[in-house]
């Protein structure tokens, strides 16, 4: 396993920045030492649209030897529809679906419209910085597109000057070059259009609604036996934990009177709402305990289900959670 890291960065060397070699060589030695050497192998063949579903895998497998789980068994055959990890620690059988809440449509459309330009422009020589808007009908089919725009522009270009980018008469992207002190051109700012709102309200708890929903049909034919069921979801710091707790338990409503709010409490609606999803014991927020590397430990936040049945001083112990939230919190 000395040569896991190696063959890793050369599988995927856009990666490579984002590992610790000797971290990862070791989390790969635990996980073949304990019966899971077929994970190590899906992350090394894994293409790289699936690789970092796969390394939150890799990660929580790694965390749960170094908890001293046992049995360890990664997508057990014995299950009809098998669960990411299951494994056993102080006579109780865990079951766990992991989940990675990736990047939204928007901001994964901004980030590649950005790397492409960076990429086209680095051979360039001229000191310019750009800032650039793009506008909510702008798709990843008008990359290109804008690439070849910027640098037409950049062979004669005025700075503080605003260029516009059309598709079929409809401004779809606008920028400004600005001087900079770097030796190349490159896009510095990548934003939203300010003339236009942009509505993001219950976007994320909406897409951790469909993780759970997604997640749930493989406990709904799992046997019963006394066995925790856990969701786990990796999320970024982007992700906030008022949205998880109101996919969960429902938005937040406040009673107000004429002399201000006097309580507040959720509406229904959310998937641990009205005994739902009751074989599912609960959630937990798994965030990188190094945010900028990608093999490591995770921070636990365990959202409970009240309709379900959990065990919740031996899940803190056993994974070592470090917060406890339900429906009455507000996080």
């Amino acid at each position: 396993m000395s040569e896991f890291a190696a063959s890793f960065c050369a599988r995927h060397q856009h990666l490579a920045g984002f590992i610790d070699r000797n971290e990862t060589n070791v989390h790969a030695e635990l996980l073949r030492a304990n019966g899971l050497e077929a994970l190590n192998v899906k992350v090394l063949e894994s293409a790289s649209g699936e690789v970092l579903d796969l390394i939150a895998e890799h990660n929580m497998a790694a965390m749960l030897v170094g908890r001293g789980f046992t049995g360890l068994e990664h997508e057990p055959r014995s299950m009809s529809k098998p669960v990411d990890l299951v494994g056993m620690r102080d006579g109780r059988t865990y079951r766990i679906e992991m989940k990675r809440l990736a990047a939204s449509e928007h901001d994964e459309l901004h980030s590649r419209t950005m790397q492409a330009l960076n990429t086209a422009l680095k051979l360039d020589t001229q000191s310019i910085m750009i800032e650039m808007s793009l506008h909510e009908s702008f798709e990843a089919a008008d990359i290109n597109a804008l690439v070849r725009h910027v640098k037409q522009t950049l062979r004669e270009p005025r700075v503080d000057e605003v260029y516009t980018f059309a598709v079929d008469d409809e401004i779809v992207a606008s920028y400004r070059l600005r001087s900079a002190s770097r030796g190349h051109p490159y896009v510095g700012i990548l934003g939203d259009y300010l003339g236009e709102m942009r509505d993001v309200t219950g976007v994320d708890a909406s897409r951790v609604r469909g993780k759970v929903r997604k997640a749930y049909a493989k406990f709904k034919v799992c046997p019963n036996a006394a066995a925790v069921h856990l969701v786990v979801l990796e999320v970024d710091n982007t992700i906030d934990l008022v949205h998880v707790a109101e996919a969960l338990y429902g938005p937040i409503y406040v009673e107000f009177t004429r002399q201000g709010p006097v309580g507040r409490g959720r509406h229904p609606g959310g998937v641990f709402t009205r005994g739902l999803h009751s074989r599912l014991g609960g959630l937990v927020v798994a965030r990188r305990k190094e945010g900028r590397r990608l093999l490591c430990g995770y921070n636990f936040t365990l959202f409970r289900n009240p309709g379900g049945t959990l065990p919740v001083s031996d899940v803190v112990e056993a994974l070592g959670v470090e917060r406890i939230l339900g429906p009455t919190d507000f996080p």
